[in-house]
């Protein structure tokens, strides 16, 4: 690797003194500077942070729906109604009992589309009153999905998410129906097994990220 060498060139041209930094790049910095990062693989690393943010949020509120059943099951009947009943209003995901594993953003270039996936299973939880809670089936799938896309994309729409990724400001040089088209090629995928990394997963479900029906990738055995 050749050495960075600065050489300071000052000359005086009228009354005005002009400073030449020269260097000479080493091969770490000068192969970064003539590899830039695409556009797709900017929008797919602030994609897969959101996506990470999400499943961070949907494990906290996992682990806290574990502990109000384990307070609850101590509580007489009537309590535990009303009690259950208030806690249920501020929850937000429609299932529960699931440990999220990772997150990952990447363009699937065989579908010609933009890939936001998690890997889940059901958490241990000796203590649930709910019988389908952890069940790793078709309906528990569609849920997990529509949940990990609604928490990706918080309080924004679809569109103006899936934009602050791939579009900065605004993509002046993009075609003119660069958000409706991008937004048609970006989805939103669960693989739901009861065991962590078990490939292929017993069930993998897909949705677009503007909203739509969910497409079973892979069905279970029964």
């Amino acid at each position: 690797m050749q050495s960075v060498r600065k050489v300071l060139l000052c000359a005086s041209v009228a009354g005005m003194v002009i400073i030449d930094y020269g260097a000479t790049a080493s091969e770490s910095t000068d192969w970064l500077v003539h590899n830039p990062v695409s556009m797709m693989d900017w929008g797919s690393q602030n994609a897969e942070k959101a996506a990470q943010n999400a499943i961070d949020q949907l494990n906290k509120e996992m682990e806290a729906k574990e502990k109000e059943d384990e307070v609850l099951a101590t509580m007489p009947d009537d309590q535990k109604k009303q009690l259950g009943e208030g806690w249920k209003k501020l929850q937000l995901a429609q299932k529960y009992g699931y440990e999220f594993q990772y997150a990952h953003a990447g363009y699937d270039q065989p579908n010609d589309r933009i890939l936001i996936s998690s890997y889940v299973i059901p958490r241990l939880i000796p203590l649930s009153m709910h019988s389908d809670v952890g069940k790793v089936d078709t309906d528990s799938c569609i849920a997990l999905v529509e949940d990990f896309r609604k928490y990706i994309m918080g309080g924004g729409t679809a569109e103006q998410v899936a934009l602050s990724w791939f579009g900065r400001s605004y993509p002046f040089s993009a075609t003119p129906n660069f958000t409706k088209d991008l937004l048609a090629h970006i989805a939103v995928e669960i693989s739901l097994d009861k065991y962590r990394f078990n490939l292929p997963p017993a069930i993998k479900c897909t949705e677009p990220f503007g909203g739509g029906p969910v497409t079973i990738v892979n069905a279970a055995k029964k």
